[in-house]
């Protein structure tokens, strides 16, 4: 373990762990998780390990949520102050492919609300058959109508 002397995003500074990547011949520090734990490869390795380096899907994201046409049933009304709100929505979950065909740009409540109806955060042998996502939107779009949100 090696200390070093950093300044913090405040300016102020202080003593931290600056243990080594262990990738060979690396030398970069580890990544902190932002709780005190360490990855064991820095940032950069890291990514190329998970395949994040090269999401090249993020190409298409456009500057709004295409919400606002109602695909998803009910139109998005969020403000977009920054591109952070945006992300990349596959259309068919188990495409996984880099189409524009199958991307579209939602807000992070819209893809939150696609996400967790359809199933598509959990495995393909738990996710809900489509009699099922049915009766999830219905229910979804009875509980807006209920709360006195417009369609």
């Amino acid at each position: 373990m090696t200390l070093a002397l950093i300044r913090t995003l405040w300016g102020e500074e202080e003593i931290a762990e600056m243990n080594p990547c262990i990738v060979p011949d690396c030398g970069q520090p580890r990544d902190s998780l932002g709780n005190g734990r360490y990855n064991k490869r820095c940032s950069r390795h890291h990514k190329e390990k998970y395949k994040m380096m090269d999401w090249d899907y993020k190409q298409f994201r456009k500057n709004y949520c295409e919400n606002t046409d109602s695909r998803l049933g009910f139109k998005c009304t969020t403000t977009i102050i920054m591109d952070a709100q945006l992300t990349i929505d596959h259309i068919d979950p188990d495409g996984g492919r880099i189409d524009p065909a199958n991307l579209q740009t939602l807000c992070a409540c819209c893809h939150a609300v696609k996400t967790r109806i359809n199933g598509d955060n959990i495995s393909k042998k738990h996710r809900p058959n489509a009699e099922q996502k049915a009766l999830r939107w219905q229910k979804f779009m009875e509980s807006l109508n209920t709360n006195g949100v417009e369609e």
